[in-house]
């Protein structure tokens, strides 16, 4: 996660997968990044699979981009709620995998595969992409009889949405660390959320 929607470290087991995700916009990414672009070009927003959601009278409406004056929206009271359809353009690529925590991180796949060439990583809002997803896969599936890589392939390219429970959950350890010992090497990452600072301060007080 970027400094400002920092990756919490936590400890959990990975439960499950879902293939071919949609994915529920959290309100301040609907606001604060998607609200920008629907300014600019709701069209475009609707082309990559958004659809923009309003409750009216105690039921779920969907609600046209093109009707909406999105200039006169403010982003700290959006009255809607953004999904983005499963498919190739979808922000979770096509594989999510789900692990309980009170921040709804999980991990997943992405369409952004030119980020994994970059020094810095620091672009999500919290939660983690992939960059070998299937690896991660068929390691959670050799658990679960009857599943292997030819039926993944099979529900993937179905384009169906599936949520499969594991039989043999994963243990999940998110932990932050800035200096790291590699061979003979000691290497010395960029301390993006700050916590070596205050790790200094508590030590001195």
């Amino acid at each position: 996660g970027r400094p400002d929607r920092a990756t919490p470290m936590i400890t959990t087991r990975l439960t499950s997968v879902q293939f071919n995700p949609p994915w529920g916009v959290p309100q301040r990414n609907a606001a604060q990044d998607l609200l920008p672009r629907l300014r600019r070009d709701p069209q475009a927003v609707a082309q990559r699979g958004f659809r923009i959601f309003q409750r009216v009278g105690g039921e779920t409406v969907e609600v046209d981009p093109m009707s909406v004056d999105w200039h006169a929206i403010r982003p700290d009271r959006f009255p809607y709620f953004i999904r983005q359809d499963a498919g190739d353009a979808n922000a979770l690529g096509r594989l999510k995998f789900i692990m309980p925590n009170r921040d709804d991180i999980f991990l997943h796949d992405t369409p952004d595969r030119h980020l994994f060439r970059m020094a810095d990583r620091a672009f999500s809002s919290g939660c983690i992409r992939l960059e070998r997803p299937m690896d991660l896969l068929l390691l959670l599936l050799s658990g679960n009889g009857g599943w292997d890589q030819a039926r993944a392939n099979r529900v993937l390219d179905s384009r169906q949405t599936i949520v499969i429970a594991l039989r043999r959950t994963l243990p999940i350890r998110l932990h932050y660390d800035t200096v790291m010992v590699r061979g003979n090497e000691v290497r010395i990452r960029q301390d993006i959320y700050g916590l070596d600072a205050a790790y200094a301060r508590a030590m001195a007080a």
